[in-house]
């Protein structure tokens, strides 16, 4: 190879070079991969000396850390991922959300992955951020699996949907998922659990929606009852259908906050039938950075209950919230909690949550 060779070979490799830098930096815009995450630290006592809802008599609390990562794949494919860190008799890891979503056309999302349960409002508008939630916890209908929650808050599988397709804000969703009894990498038997909502947007800041969710169990799925002598979690004896229909109404406009929702549970067995209950109303007023608020919630089990431990219990919540910043919520909350397990107690909450 020559000299006037060789300078030609040296430049079509920077040309290759410079071409590929760019062609590289362009990719990684189109991604537009973001991380981020939540995070909440807590005081708690109880006024009159008694355990209000997993508190002690005095103590601070870590929350829960939740970090995720959201990527732009390409025009109409993009990833979130959310894993949170939380105390649970020693420190664990939950993956909690992993979906891919394909924008097939403005009328058809399909999400496929680990979702948290598109039932009612409350479980996918606020996921794991104390921080963008109104209140400093859960409504107990929407509380965590592992926080003696009694619906199925996390799905694994694939959710068809779309929103604001109309002038009334339709929006629809429809869900094919494993069934109560699987985990995350197995379901434990041929049934597929079915989740479907429908929701409209009739006038400014109001959104009225209705969801049904429906499983059938099969015998020897581990249920949320437990033994009174062993304390120990029971199985189902015979195959049960297991049915939710909830109906949400929420109103955001000017400085008026209102979310509504209930919940009828139907566990349908050959030989017993049990309707359980349950309800949340929240409702806050904003002036400037702080949101005066309060909630109400009840839950009702039916006697012939096969699936959840009896406990009926109604909450009062009044607190306040003041925005330190645009992600960064200090929270102040007095309960009173009466509960067929533990009777009537009171206590006091302090919540500061933030978001990175």
């Amino acid at each position: 190879m020559n000299k006037n060779h060789r300078i030609l070979f040296r430049l079509l490799c920077s040309f290759a070079l410079i071409g590929g830098l760019f062609l590289n930096g362009a990719t990684l815009r189109a991604q537009e991969t973001r991380f981020g995450g939540f995070a909440d630290f807590n005081y708690g006592f109880s006024v009159d000396g008694k355990n209000l809802d997993g508190l002690d008599t005095r103590g601070f609390r870590l929350g829960q850390y939740s970090f995720f990562v959201s990527s732009q794949l390409s025009d109409r494919i993009s990833f979130i991922g959310e894993s949170v860190f939380e105390f649970d008799e020693g420190f664990i890891v939950d993956v909690e959300r992993v979906l891919l979503k394909y924008e097939a056309t403005d009328y058809l999302n399909i999400i496929a992955g680990k979702h948290h349960t598109p039932i009612g409002y409350w479980n996918t508008a606020y996921h794991h951020g104390a921080a963008i939630q109104p209140t400093i916890w859960r409504p107990y209908i929407f509380r965590f699996e592992d926080e003696g929650g009694i619906f199925p808050i996390h799905s694994l599988g694939v959710l068809l949907t779309a929103e604001n397709l109309t002038p009334l804000g339709l929006g629809y969703g429809f869900m094919i998922s494993n069934g109560l009894g699987s985990n995350a990498v197995l379901d434990n038997d041929a049934y597929k659990a079915i989740t479907a909502s429908v929701q409209i947007k009739p006038i400014e800041g109001l959104m009225l929606q209705g969801s049904v969710y429906f499983d059938r169990l099969s015998k020897g799925v581990q249920t949320l009852r437990h033994d009174q002598t062993t304390g120990e979690a029971m199985m189902l004896a015979d195959e049960m259908n297991y049915r939710i229909i909830s109906g949400t109404l929420t109103y955001f406009n000017g400085p008026v906050e209102v979310i509504a929702e209930y919940a009828a549970v139907e566990n349908k067995t050959d030989a017993l039938t049990a309707n359980t209950q349950g309800l949340y109303a929240y409702a806050g007023y904003k002036i400037q950075d702080l949101t005066i608020y309060g909630r109400y919630d009840l839950m009702r089990y039916d006697n012939t209950e096969l699936y959840y431990t009896r406990d009926n219990l109604s909450s009062i919540i009044v607190g306040a919230r003041y925005n330190l910043g645009p992600f960064t919520v200090l929270k102040v909350e007095y309960q009173n909690l009466n509960r067929q397990s533990t009777g009537v107690s009171n206590g006091i909450t302090t919540q500061v949550a933030f978001g990175f």
